[in-house]
């Protein structure tokens, strides 16, 4: 991703890990490392965060993610879409340099 993404806040938000088809803490681990200028946080009440990853272990996508703040929106991984990550976050990104 070019552009500048100094300064973004990253919401992250885990399914219960129920059913989990793939390790959601190992992709997390190379979104970070993608994305090493990004500040991740695990999601809070009342934040604003540029946007929510939500890393859900399966298609159900359990996690609820109404309370919590993504000013340019929220995206859902899952065990369908997990391996897409970079251009599904790139173009979350877009909206935000």
């Amino acid at each position: 991703m070019n552009g500048n993404i100094n300064n973004l806040l990253v919401g992250i938000k885990y399914c219960g890990g129920c059913q989990s088809k793939y390790n959601r803490s190992e992709l997390f681990t190379k979104i970070k490392e993608s994305y090493p200028n990004v500040d991740f946080q695990y999601v809070k009440e009342n934040v604003r965060y540029n946007f929510i990853i939500v890393i859900s272990g399966c298609h159900i996508k359990c996690a609820e993610v109404k309370n919590y703040i993504g000013i340019n929106g929220v995206v859902n991984l899952d065990d369908n879409n997990y391996l897409q990550y970079i251009e599904l976050i790139d173009n979350l990104l877009k909206k935000n340099i």
